[in-house]
């Protein structure tokens, strides 16, 4: 045996395994050229990591230490290939380096020790099929009803301290169905891993949608567009796909580990992914998301839109790491696109260490939810209808928060077969499991009812705002005003939290002044709450402070009982006043004076005219009359619409309809940026509901439309053969836009103050941020209580200013500040120091060195 063992270390090493698709690379390449690669080392398993009870954060150290470790060998061999090798970046997550090296470099780096594998540096995408469609509801749209979570919401739970990360495209954080999701500061909730934009956005609208579908909406508040499941949780966007919905594994690494860094402080527990690779035995993403269930996080992925043919999965959403979802339709019908499995029945996919459950088996997928003319947000305000297992996949997510809100401390094996046990088998999938719908479709409220409560206490908070004494009682703080901040604590857990603390700390922020501090409460037994109305925590709102702006606070819980005790952290923001009431350029209600006539603002084809039975608003609206017409009969806006500068815009109007099912039959809704010289069409009003018997609200962005002479018009032609199923009717439409009334931000400044013992000049930097974009920063000064003079700053990268302070003669007294105005068209402008020059100023004093003014 000693013998065998010596002849085997004379053996050379076989090189690492590669993907197909990174040989086919190598061998298309010449010799010089160089290829991109990802090289992956020995990973920590799950299991290890999760050893001994171990705590996060020595968890996410492990990783790094491993990684650091592990890629240092690797890291000298390609210095010392540096002619051959380009490094571009190490993960820590997954243990991978992202490499460009010719073909014969390659060649001897797949025969390191530490080298396990070898892939193409491929590209992940979008798993949506996008259909436009119409806008707002009264009503639940039928997939929120079909899974029951307005049930869900009846009992309490939406959603409210749970936090949900999206790897998609990025999203619209203006849209008004995010309103309150995405709090807290842009370092917790934004990364882009494709352009390293600071500021969120979306450039394709599948991450918007996805978005939506997972928070959208208040849920049973006042709003009508309740298109998400969990309207209370938080999101946490990363934008890992580009313009086309495609992005590379390194992108997608990258915003991956991210995540995981973010993990350390941010508490979220749920990763939704509506994104896939075609290949189904591809292990690019196999340890990040290894480690992601290690850092108790329950990757949520959709399967696939390759049906209906069987293995027609994707990575990594047919992982046994991962909750795998199908997509069906209004009807409980599997979805004709969505991926059947089975699973690959192979290494690591069928070692049963991975699985969240003994009987899954290479299952897939493991459950479906509906994906077909699912309703949601869109970019620039709107709402649109997508299919494809990247729609059924949020809901999945988020019902996940909602069971999170019911007991935050659920494991993501707790979380899997709480969402798996919980599904309804629906009569057209039977018998289950199977590779179709998995274990079922998707049922939110059978899922909560068997969450049970925490078995350690577990601390939720609210913040209210007590404005009596130094406002006007209106539970808002508001400018110019002081109130006291109220935490009210309650134990949702299920034994009770001894001597309970919590501690309140306010992010920095112009407009705010507010003293946190800790607060003592008295034991809380399972249900109950406490608060600090002994002592309310101070606060203070700038006199200049917008309405609607919002600040951000720290919220630290603890408390013993149970095995544990709780300790916890929760970002909490608030809004300083209302938010500002929006600009509105048009409004129709079909409702006239005497001397005013629908004759004198419309011009109609066919049947057109008012309606006193039925309508939105009373008294009246606007019918086509009801009568079939194989061409297009038209109801033609006749006065103009200025919204030149205002990109935001959108139109919004209240309809109802039954037309007929017939090819032929449509309604458009058009644009003319002329005053009516050329017609394009916005959008089709139709939704995939047919009639709509309810007024609902339809609503669509204008921004492609801006225009100082816009009119719209509808139209409509019904298939002659269908009578009495050409119906529209139509009320109180509205063109408007938020209003912009935040003045640029101002962060870092750095510029000459106090006394100076040169002359300068002097380099001064300002970092300053606006959701409008900053059209310009001045340096404002005046010398020797001289006339101030101005001079621009210039931009040098994204939110930086640089300039030149200006020399100074000997003996000089500046005073100086800052203005920064942004792109809004009626300007905001703000100062620093705030409220500058008569509020504060920045001073400077030029003397020779050695003197000193007495």
């Amino acid at each position: 045996m000693p013998v065998l063992l010596c002849l085997l270390a004379q053996l050379p090493l076989l090189p690492a395994p590669q993907t197909d698709a990174l040989t086919e690379e190598l061998q298309a390449a010449g010799p010089d050229a160089r290829v991109e690669c990802l090289v992956q080392l020995e990973h920590l398993s799950s299991s290890h990591l999760t050893s001994g009870r171990r705590p996060l954060g020595e968890r996410l150290e492990l990783l790094r230490a491993h990684a650091a470790r592990t890629q240092a060998p690797l890291m000298e061999w390609c210095a010392a290939q540096a002619d051959a090798v380009v490094l571009h970046e190490a993960f820590w997550l997954g243990n991978v380096v992202h490499l460009e090296a010719t073909p014969a470099a390659l060649g001897r780096l797949a025969r390191l020790p530490e080298v396990r594998r070898l892939s193409h540096n491929g590209t992940a995408s979008a798993l949506a099929a996008v259909r436009p469609a119409a806008g707002g509801s009264t009503s639940l749209p039928w997939n929120i009803e079909r899974i029951d979570a307005g049930l869900c919401w009846d009992m309490g739970f939406d959603g409210s301290g749970a936090t949900v990360a999206v790897t998609d495209t990025g999203i619209d954080p203006a849209h008004p169905a995010f309103a309150g999701n995405l709090s807290g500061p842009l370092s917790e909730y934004w990364y882009d891993a494709v352009a390293g934009q600071s500021q969120p956005y979306d450039d394709n609208g599948h991450g918007t949608h996805v978005a939506g579908s997972i928070v959208g909406g208040d849920g049973h508040g006042p709003g009508t567009d309740d298109i998400g499941v969990a309207p209370a949780a938080r999101l946490i966007v990363v934008k890992i796909l580009n313009a086309q919905g495609i992005g590379n594994f390194s992108q997608a690494l990258n915003g991956l580990q991210w995540l995981a860094a973010l993990r350390a402080t941010v508490d979220f527990q749920v990763v939704s992914g509506s994104w896939g690779v075609a290949n189904a035995t591809d292990l690019t993403f196999w340890a990040s998301f290894d480690n992601l269930v290690a850092l108790d996080v329950l990757p949520v992925m959709a399967i696939g839109n390759s049906g209906p043919a069987s293995g027609t999965t994707s990575t990594p959403g047919n992982f046994p790491l991962c909750l795998a979802v199908g997509a069906s339709n209004e009807n409980d019908r599997i979805a004709g696109f969505s991926s059947r499995g089975p699973a690959p029945s192979q290494s690591p996919w069928n070692n049963s260490g991975y699985w969240y459950r003994p009987d899954w088996n290479l299952i897939q997928p493991d459950l479906c939810a509906p994906g077909v003319s699912v309703r949601s947000a869109t970019p620039g305000g709107g709402y649109g209808e997508n299919s494809g297992t990247s729609m059924a996949t949020p809901h999945v997510a988020g019902t996940a928060a909602l069971l999170l809100h019911r007991n935050p401390a659920l494991s993501p094996t707790e979380l899997y077969g709480l969402l798996r046990d919980g599904v309804d088998e629906v009569p057209l999938g039977l018998p289950y499991p199977n590779s179709d719908y998995g274990w079922g479709r998707l049922n939110s409220f059978n899922s909560l009812l068997a969450t049970p409560p925490p078995a350690e206490p577990w601390l939720s908070a609210t913040l209210l705002v007590d404005d009596s004494a130094g406002g006007d009682g209106d539970g808002l703080l508001e400018a110019g005003e002081s109130a006291g901040f109220l935490i009210r604590v309650e134990n949702i857990g299920g034994v009770p939290a001894l001597g309970p603390t919590l501690e309140l700390s306010a992010d920095a922020d112009p407009y705010l002044t507010a003293a946190g501090g800790l607060y003592q409460l008295n034991d809380l037994a399972p249900g109950q709450s406490g608060d600090n109305n002994g002592a309310l925590f101070p606060a203070e709102a700038h006199d200049l402070t917008p309405s609607g702006h919002a600040v951000s606070f720290t919220l630290t819980l603890n408390c013993g009982g149970g095995s544990a005790g709780f300790s916890g952290t929760r970002r909490v923001e608030l809004l300083l006043g209302e938010t500002p009431a929006p600009i509105v350029f048009y409004e129709e209600d079909f409702e006239y004076d005497s001397g005013d006539s629908f004759a004198a603002h419309w011009l109609v084809t066919g049947g057109w005219g008012e309606d006193a039975a039925v309508f939105n608003s009373p008294m009246h609206s606007a019918e086509n009359g009801g009568q079939p017409s194989s061409s297009f009969e038209r109801l033609v806006m006749l006065d103009t619409v200025d919204f030149l500068g205002y990109p935001d815009t959108t139109l919004e109007f209240w309809q109802r309809y039954n037309f007929d099912d017939s090819l032929t039959s449509t309604a458009q809704v058009q644009a003319s940026t002329t005053g009516g010289g050329s017609w394009q069409t916005i959008q089709n009003p139709l939704s995939g509901q047919n009639p709509l018997t309810n007024f609902t609200r339809f609503t669509v962005p204008l921004a492609d439309y801006e225009s100082d002479q816009l009119l719209l018009r509808l139209r409509y032609k019904a298939d002659p053969a269908y009578n009495n199923h050409a119906r529209w009717w139509v009320d109180d439409i509205v063109i408007s836009t938020p209003v912009d009334n935040e003045p640029p931000l101002f962060g870092a400044v750095a510029g000459p103050e106090g006394v100076r013992h040169r002359r300068g000049p002097f380099p001064i930097t300002a970092e300053v941020s606006d959701a409008h974009d900053v059209v310009s920063v001045n340096l404002v000064l005046s010398v020797d209580r001289g006339a101030w003079q101005s001079q621009a700053l210039t931009p040098v990268g994204a939110d930086q200013f640089s300039g030149q302070f200006p020399a100074q003669d000997w003996g000089a007294h500046v005073r100086w500040y800052l203005e920064a105005t942004d792109g809004w068209p009626t300007a905001n402008s703000s100062q620093s120091p705030l409220g500058a020059p008569s509020l504060g100023l920045r001073r400077l004093r030029i003397e020779p060195s050695g003197v000193s003014r007495q």
